[in-house]
């Protein structure tokens, strides 16, 4: 009996499931999860990072967009979702996710492994930095453990990996007028990426971590780990020589927050002023603040003022203006890489990128 066009898809389709049940059979186990472990980083500058040191063993995850201040990020349910879910979480720490702390606080007490990098750079203080005392606030993050760490960071042990660190810049320690808002980050500046050989300590910890982790050929990254330290060597010494034709009159530098510290200390740079005189973008600048910035360029004559692609322009172009456009605004990637399909993409662009701009506005 000849089958109905019915009956023919009918058949059809048994014999595809059939046959997918038999390919089924000799596949892998369904828990053998193609992608492995999933690692979520909260800053898109670590989750490059954690991309060059774990390849394709893992899915890394960024939860603070690229291209976006990361102090005005509110989580997503999706993004605390995936937190929760983690098999591990790289956080830079140091109050610098200031609207997820609660988030990864609740993550690591629900047994997800939560590392706070900025614990493993051995973090200055910010009277280190900026030469000031740090008002504690409601929206302090910090933790006075790392004054001692402040004190000796030069000295840096780590296993198969040793560092001498060139910190024996001292500038910037002898600013007065910088009075704090009320979102700073207490005592520690948490923007240690500024400074490559601090993010080389932080890499010797995303090696040690992501190894521990279940599918991860720990060789493997530890292999990545030894190549991206060698790209972060050459890197600070790249940017080394740059800054170094600098000429000393110019090595001043005025910031929209306080976000270069790091940077100005280990390339023997000097913070003089910031439009936000804080470590938080969250912060406000009085009047009073930017007058105070107006006169210290008439006084210094620095050349230019630096912002950040993610924040307004706003207080630099009032202060350009206040001073006759003798100023100039060169906008940095400080806080985050550019917005997906846009350069820099990767934290070595980025670092060469701004190091390229300051050295070009301050000679």
């Amino acid at each position: 009996m000849n089958k109905t066009p019915q009956k023919q898809r009918m058949v059809a389709i048994a014999a595809a499931g059939a046959i997918a049940l038999g390919l089924a059979g000799c596949s892998a186990p369904a828990d053998a999860g193609a992608d492995g472990p999933t690692v979520v980083v909260t800053s898109s500058i670590f989750g490059d990072i954690a991309t060059e040191l774990v390849g394709d063993q893992a899915t890394v995850k960024v939860l603070i967009p690229a291209g976006s201040d990361p102090h005005d990020y509110q989580p997503s349910t999706k993004d605390i979702s995936q937190l929760h879910s983690a098999d591990l979480v790289f956080a830079v720490g140091l109050g610098f996710e200031e609207a997820l702390a609660p988030q990864l606080e609740a993550a690591s007490s629900d047994g997800v492994n939560v590392v706070d990098l900025g614990e493993s750079v051995k973090p200055l203080k910010s009277v280190d930095l900026y030469g000031d005392a740090v008002e504690e606030s409601d929206h302090d993050h910090g933790s006075d453990e790392h004054a001692d760490d402040a004190d000796d960071h030069d000295a840096h042990d780590h296993e198969g990996h040793d560092h001498e660190h060139g910190d024996d810049h001292e500038h910037g320690d002898e600013h007065e007028g910088h009075d704090h808002g009320d979102h700073d980050h207490g005592p520690i500046d948490p923007h240690f990426w500024h400074d490559p050989q601090r993010v080389s300590l932080a890499v010797d910890e995303m090696v040690h971590e992501l190894g521990e982790l279940d599918g991860i050929d720990a060789a493997k990254v530890a292999e990545n780990g030894a190549e991206y330290q060698e790209q972060l060597e050459k890197l600070d010494a790249d940017l080394e020589a740059q800054f170094a034709e600098i000429p000393d009159d110019h090595r001043k530098l005025i910031t929209q927050h306080r976000v270069l510290g790091y940077l100005a200390h280990r390339y023997g740079l000097e913070t003089v002023g910031e439009m936000i005189p804080s470590t938080s973008t969250l912060a406000q600048a009085s009047a009073s603040q930017i007058n105070d910035i107006v006169r210290t360029i008439e006084a210094t004559g620095v050349p230019a003022v630096f912002t950040d692609v993610t924040q307004s322009d706003a207080l630099a172009e009032t202060i350009q203006s206040e001073l006759g456009g003798k100023v100039e605004i060169v906008s940095l990637f400080t806080e985050s890489l550019a917005a997906k399909g846009e350069e820099p993409a990767t934290y070595i662009d980025l670092m060469r990128l701004n190091g390229e701009r300051i050295a070009q506005a301050l000679r």
